[in-house]
């Protein structure tokens, strides 16, 4: 039954007339009569209010039951998962449309819509309005998730991408001011599921679990402090390499058995970056190094063993990675990023070089 079919079943079972549920909405008698016959749907907004005046749930409006629900939404993110995994970003969006169309209030499908939003801003396939419109409607998503939400997780989820909206100062929505007022709405560092969970299992049962949690923090911690140092607005070639430098070392003093699994990739982008900077300042040795230390890891990254596999040094031996569930922020390989990255202008006086006719080679 369709939700304007359950509208006209749940009217007439209340022996409410057209006008008299229309005056109850403070609309016209017109729209109800749309509702019913299927010419129009109720705008978001009157779902609560026509739920509460039936005194039926939302589920129950949309004439669903818990277990259809649960069983739609897990295919959504199943979908979601498998699109995320081949870096095919802009088809999430609309998957979330369809799910926000048939499920509009639950929390989990508006929080995905805002995320597949949010992640398209950098894409050149869409102009810059039309990128506007996007951030504009996941930002408008995330602030009424941060009032609504029910869920701790799904709040603070909206508020990270919110607070990332609202301090990009190339989209005009940029706001110093809102961005640190729901900054301070979030727990400290210290306060995450990811550093409670160490302590919540305890018992020997869950020993697993908890080294898994602990270990995987250890590289999540590397993670931020490595990207930190790599985003911030260095000024020259010099202070970047020696910034992107920090990183490697860094990155070689946490993993020196250099089973670096998932931060290969990681790695793959320092060192093109590296070699990057190094021909922009003429220095072929550092460039021509950097560049296959780039591609190493560009294909030890895809070079991996399908599912679960174990970092091997003693404080991480309990985290793994695993390709085949990663997400990607673009539908190519590691090594086609980086065959890309060589047809840049700054590695022209390379081109006739033996060692960068060798790697050309190699990725072929």
């Amino acid at each position: 039954m369709t939700i304007n079919e359950k509208i006209k079943e749940l009217r007439k079972k209340a022996n409410l007339t057209q006008e008299a549920l229309a005056a109850a909405l403070n609309i016209s008698y017109q729209s109800v009569s749309k509702w019913e016959s299927g010419a129009a749907s109720p705008d978001i907004s009157h779902l609560v209010p026509l739920a509460n005046i039936f005194g039926v749930t939302l589920d129950e409006l949309f004439d669903r039951d818990a277990d259809t629900k649960a069983h739609d939404i897990e295919n959504y993110l199943a979908r979601d998962r498998e699109l995320s995994h081949n870096g095919q970003i802009v088809e999430r969006i609309p998957l979330w449309r369809e799910a926000v169309r048939v499920y509009p209030t639950d929390q989990t499908c508006l929080l995905r819509l805002a995320n597949a939003l949010w992640k398209v801003r950098d894409l050149e396939q869409f102009s810059y309005e039309e990128r506007c419109a996007f951030l504009g409607e996941s930002i408008s998503i995330n602030e009424r998730l941060v009032k609504e939400a029910t869920e701790l997780s799904t709040r603070f989820s909206a508020l990270q991408i919110l607070i990332y909206s609202l301090s990009d100062p190339t989209f005009p929505f940029a706001d110093e001011e809102k961005a640190v007022e729901y900054a301070r709405m979030a727990p400290s560092f210290y306060c995450s599921w990811e550093m409670f969970f160490e302590r919540a299992y305890f018992t020997e049962e869950n020993r697993d679990k908890a080294l898994y949690i602990r270990h995987q923090n250890i590289l999540s911690m590397m993670d931020c402090t490595a990207q930190r140092i790599r985003t911030q607005p260095w000024k020259t070639p010099e202070e970047r390499i020696a910034a992107f430098e920090t990183v490697v070392r860094l990155w070689n003093t946490l993993i020196p058995d250099g089973n670096f699994l998932f931060y290969h990739c990681r790695l793959a982008e320092t060192h093109t970056t590296l070699a990057n900077n190094y021909a922009i300042l003429g220095n072929r040795k550092m460039a021509l190094a950097n560049l296959t230390a780039a591609m190493h890891h560009a294909i030890s990254y895809e070079s991996q063993e399908p599912g679960e596999v174990h970092y091997t040094v003693p404080w991480l031996s309990g985290a793994y990675a695993n390709l085949s569930t990663n997400t990607k922020t673009l539908p190519i390989t590691e090594i086609e990023q980086f065959k890309n990255a060589l047809s840049n202008p700054w590695y022209d006086f390379l081109r006739d070089d033996p060692d960068f006719i060798a790697i050309v080679q190699a990725l072929s």
